[in-house]
Order: structure tokens, then sequence, then C-alpha cells
């Protein structure tokens, strides 16, 4: 009984807000735009304390919905492209220093995945020679050496020996999922092959 009556009280609700709709919606933006810096900043928050819960579904449904995404933020810019250029170079302007060292440390990082990053040397290939499959595990400008660096103790040193697949080359995927951080890579066909092979000569080059 109680089920059904949940069930009706549902429908009563949806049929409620059918004939309300855009009444409802409307009253909802009034709410946003009188309401926005602190919405803005409660979502921020949300999103800060709970990242690592909800990371996979968001990059999932980036990764479903990035075409409607793209439109949307094209569509946004084109509305607003006065108003955030200026935002950018006021930005740009107060914080000059700040931007050139984060520009330098990118540099590096970037470096260093090259030379001594398995994972990151195969999947960089693919961007490289096959950018729309690239494209389905990254966005086609992401700096992944930056992100990957986040967690990367041997990217950030440059050093391979800090790089769990350079130290045991016979890892299985799953050992490598876990220890790299860039797990998607591992996704992407013959990689497990393949990166092996790097770390291999990875490790060769650098006792030589």
């Amino acid at each position: 009984m109680a089920y059904k009556n949940l069930e009706l009280r549902r429908q009563r609700g949806r049929e409620r807000y059918a004939k309300n709709r855009e009444a409802r919606k409307q009253a909802a933006r009034e709410y946003y735009a009188r309401n926005a810096d602190t919405l803005r900043e409660k979502n921020r928050r949300r999103a800060h304390e709970n990242y690592e819960k909800y990371k996979e579904k968001i990059q999932e449904y980036c990764l479903k919905n990035k075409e409607k995404r793209y439109a949307r933020h094209r569509a946004y810019y084109q509305e607003h492209k006065e108003k955030l250029n200026e935002q950018v170079r006021q930005y740009h302007t107060e914080h000059r220093e700040e931007i050139l060292a984060q520009r330098a440390q990118a540099k590096t990082e970037l470096r260093n995945a090259r030379i001594m990053c398995p994972a990151f040397k195969f999947v960089d290939r693919i961007r490289l020679k096959a950018p729309e499959l690239y494209t389905t595990k990254y966005r086609i400008h992401t700096n992944l050496a930056h992100k990957a660096a986040k967690k990367c103790a041997a990217i950030v040193s440059g050093d391979y020996s800090l790089c769990p697949i350079c130290c045991d080359c016979s890892m299985t995927e799953s050992q490598m999922k876990k220890a790299c951080p860039m797990p998607h890579v591992f996704e992407f066909e013959n990689a497990v092959a393949t990166i092996r092979e790097h770390a291999a000569d990875i490790v060769m080059a650098n006792q030589k």
C-alpha cells in the first residue's frame, strides 16, 4: 500500500511540474541570479570535497557529452567574449610572474615525461599519430604530463627509477593501472605490451 501511495504521489508531482514547468524554471533562474556567487562557491566546495568520489563519473559524462558541452561553451563565449577577454587580460597582468613559473614547470614536466615515462611515451604517440583515437579518452589539448605529475614523483624529478613500471616491467595490467596516474592509457589496444617495451628501453638507456 505504501509503495502504491508513493508511486501515486510521484506521478502527481510529475504532473504538477509539467503544468508549471516554465514558471518553475523561471523561478529557478531568478533564484540563481540573486544567489549566483553563493551558489557557485557552494558548488565549488562540494566538487572539491567529493572529487575522488565522483571523478570517474564526471570523466565519463564529459566524454559522452563532449560535443554538447563544447557547443554550449562556444555559445557562451560568443555571447560574453568581450567581458571574458578582459578578465583574462586582467588576470594575466596581475599574476604574470606566477603564470611564467607555472609555464616553466609545465615544460619541465612535459620534457621529463617524454624522456622517462613509458605510459606517456605510448599515449603521446597516439595523440600525434591518431588524434581521433586519443580523444576517445582525453581532450586533445589536455596537458596530460602536468596532470600526471600531481601524483608522479618520477615526472616531477625526471628520475626514471621512481617509476613503478620501469622498476618492474613485468607488471600486470591491473598493477600498472593502480601504479600509474594515467590509468586510461591502458585502455588503448596493445597498451600494456608497448608500455613494457618503452619501460625496458628507458631502463637500458639510463644504465649505459
